[in-house]
């Protein structure tokens, strides 16, 4: 489920196992009763999975992020928090409102939320080809735009990660509350 989320769609058994095959978490070599298990898997998730509920999510999650953004961080702050590397475009409302999306669609589940920078960028060009964001965000936007957040206290760092090993822990402010 979390691979067809990241994708935006249901994938074929195939891309299923490849994908779990890479991660490393398989134990052995490819069997014809693991196959057999993603093909069940894959059925199962393309009768289930509703990519447009999933994008209706994450647009709901998008527009609440920038009414939120938008009322509690100015422009001034948002180019202050970026250094402009030469060539490249800057950090605007519009990028910080991306990641407090982000934050709230993955922690609509659970308590404390882990976002790696790949996985931020991997997602963020997904919203892109879908149409919902204009640009990708890429590791330094990412890092400016949860400054940001965190110095705005809509979102909480609650564990700090290991580099390269693990992302850090937040906890994330809801719009009710903000």
């Amino acid at each position: 489920m979390k691979l067809c989320r990241q994708a935006c769609q249901a994938l074929d058994a195939e891309t299923l196992i490849t994908a779990y095959e890479e991660s490393g978490v398989a134990t052995g070599p490819r069997t014809p009763s693991r196959s057999a298990n993603f093909k069940q898997i894959a059925e199962y998730i393309a009768k289930t999975f509703d990519a447009e509920k999933l994008r209706q999510g994450v647009e709901g999650c998008l527009t609440e992020a920038k009414r939120i953004v938008d009322a509690t961080i100015s422009e001034e702050e948002v180019h202050r928090a970026f250094e402009r590397p030469k060539n490249r475009a800057r950090l605007d409302r519009g990028d910080v409102a991306a990641v407090y999306a982000m934050f709230l669609l993955f922690s609509a589940r659970k308590k404390f939320v882990s976002i790696s920078r790949t996985a931020a960028h991997s997602f963020s060009h997904k919203l892109k080809e879908g149409g919902v964001i204009p640009r990708v965000i890429d590791h330094k936007r990412f890092a400016a735009s949860k400054r940001l957040l965190e110095a705005h206290g809509l979102i909480t760092l609650e564990a700090k990660g290991r580099k390269g090993v693990m992302a850090a822990r937040y906890s994330v402010k809801r719009p009710e509350v903000a």
